[in-house]
């Protein structure tokens, strides 16, 4: 299911802007670490829990958070 390397993924989450919630993409290669419940992804601390989808670059989703 995963490998490869971090380039190969883009993690979804939650993230408000302009008051509304909306899906942010994050390019897997600013991934920096995975500690607990949270990951590092350039300096910024983002909890595992909005974290909602990992698709690979085309388009394969490998996790979907369940509702």
């Amino acid at each position: 299911m995963y490998g490869g390397s971090r380039d190969d993924y883009i993690i979804y989450i939650k993230h408000r802007e302009d008051g509304e919630e909306v899906l942010r993409p994050i390019p897997g290669s600013l991934l920096r670490d995975v500690r607990g419940n949270c990951m590092i992804v350039d300096g910024e601390i983002i909890p595992l829990h909005r974290v909602v989808e990992i698709r690979r670059k085309n388009g394969v989703v490998v996790y979907k958070r369940q509702s």
